[in-house]
C-alpha cells in the first residue's frame, strides 16, 4: 500500500501492486488533524475519518506487507497559533503531540507485521521553484540569480521538518530525499533536462521518475 503524495509514479517503476490513498494536505497521522484559517473543523473531521478508513482498510487487507508515508508536513506547524483536532476533541497545537502522534501511526502499521517507510518532502527554498524554472527557461524575467536551492536555504525552510523526521529515524525507515539532490552548497531542481520540482514543495512526476525510479520498496 502507498500513503503518499508524489511518490507513487516513481514506485511504481519497480512495485506493480501498489495502492495509493491519499488526500491532499491531509498527513498520514492518526488521531490528529490541523484546524486554523486555511483549514476548518469540517476539514479537519474529514482528515481524521479519511485516516482512520485507511487505517482500516490496511487492517482487513492483510496481504499489505510495506506502507509508504509521505506529506509535506508544513499544515500541521502552527504550533503558536493553531489548534488539532483530535480523536477527544480540540487542543492547543503543539510540537510534542505531532511527534507522539506520527510515532503511534507507525508503531500501529509495525503492530500489523507491516514495514513502514517515511519519505521527506523535497527540499524546498521558501520559493516556487517550478515557476522559476518556467521563467528561466522561457520568456519571463527571472527575478532571482539561481533557481537552485542553497543548502542553508533549505535547512532554515525545513528545520521543524527535519527535527521531525529524525525522531522518526527512532520508529522506522526513512527516506531523505535531499540525500538524492543536495551537496553541502546547492540542491538540485533539474537533472539532465528534466525539471525535479512541479512548485514549491512538490516533485513533479518526470522529475519523481528521474529521481527515484530504481527505488525497491520490498528491498527497504
Amino acid at each position: 500500500a502507498c500513503r503518499s503524495l508524489v511518490f507513487l509514479t516513481i514506485l511504481l517503476v519497480k512495485n506493480k501492486n501498489l495502492i495509493q490513498i491519499t488526500k491532499s494536505e491531509c498527513a498520514p497521522l492518526i488521531g490528529i488533524a490541523p484546524t486554523n484559517n486555511a483549514f476548518d473543523s469540517i476539514w479537519a473531521k474529514g482528515c481524521l475519518k479519511f485516516n482512520d478508513n485507511t487505517l482500516h482498510y490496511i487492517k482487513s487487507n492483510r496481504h499489505i506487507t510495506h506502507v509508504v508515508l509521505s506529506s509535506t508536513l508544513k499544515t500541521y506547524f502552527n504550533f503558536a497559533n493553531g489548534e488539532f483536532l483530535t480523536d477527544q476533541g480540540p487542543v492547543k497545537a503543539n510540537y510534542q503531540l505531532f511527534v507522539d502522534s506520527f510515532k503511534k501511526t507507525i508503531v500501529e502499521l509495525s503492530k500489523l507485521n507491516i514495514t513502514p517507510i517515511v519519505i521527506s518532502p523535497p527540499p524546498q527554498g521558501g520559493f516556487d521553484i517550478g515557476e522559476c524554472l518556467e521563467r528561466k527557461y522561457g520568456a519571463a524575467l527571472l527575478l532571482r540569480e539561481s533557481c537552485d536551492i542553497g543548502y542553508s536555504e533549505y535547512l532554515r525552510n525545513q528545520k521543524v521538518v527535519n527535527k521531525v523526521l529524525k525522531e522518526i529515524e527512532k520508529v522506522s525507515t526513512v527516506i531523505w530525499l535531499k540525500d538524492y539532490l543536495c551537496d553541502k552548497e546547492f540542491c538540485k531542481v533539474y537533472m539532465d533536462d528534466t525539471f525535479i520540482y512541479r512548485d514549491g514543495g512538490h516533485l513533479s512526476i518526470s522529475g519523481s521518475i528521474k529521481l527515484l525510479k530504481d527505488i525497491d520498496i520490498i528491498a527497504l
